[in-house]
C-alpha cells in the first residue's frame, strides 16, 4: 500500500472503529483540558460531499495511488 491515509484516519482501515475514533477525540480534548489547555474544534457534515465531487477526476487520483479495478 501507498501509505497515504494518515494514522489519525479511522474509514477504511481494517481493525479501526468510529468508536476508537470517538474515543481518541475525547481522550485527546480531556487530556488538553486536564493540562490546562484551550480546546476548540470545527465539525463540518460531509455527508452530500460525494455527490460533489468530479466522479472522473477522483478515478484518476485513485488510480495515481494505485487503487484501480472493482472492489468486491
Amino acid at each position: 500500500m501507498n501509505s497515504i491515509l494518515a494514522q489519525e484516519r479511522f474509514d477504511f482501515r481494517t481493525h479501526y472503529s468510529t468508536e476508537q475514533a470517538a474515543f481518541n477525540l475525547i481522550n485527546g480534548i480531556l487530556t488538553a483540558m486536564n493540562n490546562n489547555q484551550l480546546v476548540g474544534g470545527i465539525f463540518c457534515d460531509l455527508q452530500k460531499a460525494f455527490d460533489c465531487v468530479n466522479h472522473k477526476i477522483l478515478l484518476e487520483k485513485l488510480e495515481f495511488y494505485g487503487v484501480e479495478g472493482k472492489f468486491k
